[in-house]
């Protein structure tokens, strides 16, 4: 393991309903095979909350890379709208919402 100073930008703004992603990389999808979207999916199933966010995506950790940003990016995304729609879940319930499970 090695560490590195190397790390992708998100910025979140609310909307209305459902989500937008942009990103300064052509190549990241933004459509619902981008793990941010899945991760606001998986919460909006999990809470049955209806609000919508628009991200900004400033991509530095190269695509494919195994250095995993797309999870630490989808992770963050699970915490910035437990904070920012007020849901207060648990760590615990962030990460079983990110694994698609409601047990």
């Amino acid at each position: 393991m090695q560490e590195i100073d190397l790390s992708d930008k998100l910025i979140f703004i609310e909307k209305d309903k459902g989500i937008t992603i942009e990103c300064n990389n052509k190549s990241l999808p933004t459509d619902s095979r981008n793990l941010v979207y899945k991760a606001w999916e998986a919460l909006k199933n999990a809470t049955g909350i209806d609000k919508g966010i628009h991200i900004k995506i400033d991509k530095k950790i190269p695509l494919a890379a195994g250095l995993a940003g797309g999870s630490s990016n989808a992770a963050t995304t699970l915490k910035v709208l437990n904070e920012l729609w007020d849901l207060k879940l648990s760590q615990e319930e962030l990460m079983k919402s990110g694994n698609g499970s409601n047990d």
